[in-house]
């Protein structure tokens, strides 16, 4: 299966192996280059309302508004290289949110 795809059908990547065939080189490294459906971050945003939550949800915006796509957290930009993070990312709290937050201004993503 193909990024492509997995995006089309809605589907999450079926294991660890496929990933790292569809999303690494042979030296290890991550793929050199991010394409209209996926997108390396080097870390999971540390507060909801900073700039890089910002540029998140502007990214996510992106993805809904055409095929679909997907971030891979956890890879430094330049180097491709994975990166070890402090942050622990809370899911339950990221899907909490109300959209209506977001609508209301309380995030600002100019």
């Amino acid at each position: 299966m193909t990024l492509k795809e997995m995006l089309s059908t809605r589907s999450i990547p079926p294991d660890n192996e496929w990933f790292l065939q569809t999303f690494t080189e042979p030296n290890g490294k991550f793929s050199a280059q991010e394409t209209e459906n996926f997108d390396f971050k080097k870390t999971w945003p540390s507060s909801l309302s900073d700039e890089y939550f910002a540029g998140l949800l502007k990214l996510v915006t992106a993805f809904a508004n055409t095929s679909g796509g997907l971030i891979i957290f956890g890879v430094d930009d330049v180097t491709r290289s994975p990166v070890k993070s402090t942050i622990r990312p809370n899911i339950d709290k990221f899907f909490s949110l109300r959209r209506g937050s977001f609508i209301s201004g309380q995030i600002n993503v100019a």
